[in-house]
């Protein structure tokens, strides 16, 4: 990981604005490099679900790509 902080993280991926493309598709290796085993993603899961709920969503969709992880 670039960054071992929320804060770096943030800094990181979550920019206003990106130079080019590339730099922000490099933001999804950072994402598919913390969902590698199961718990990890039944979190990512839970915690998305837990926070479209506290942002008052009633429904939604969520999409994966089994291809782009590797479950250990």
């Amino acid at each position: 990981m670039p960054s071992y902080t929320v804060e770096g993280l943030n800094e990181l991926v979550f920019k206003e604005h990106y130079q080019h493309l590339e730099e922000y598709l490099t933001t999804f290796g950072y994402s598919c490099a913390v969902m590698q085993k199961p718990e990890h993603i039944e979190r990512i899961a839970y915690e998305l679900a837990q926070d479209t709920q506290a942002e008052g969503v009633r429904y939604i969709e969520v999409r994966f790509a089994r291809s782009s992880i590797s479950i250990i």
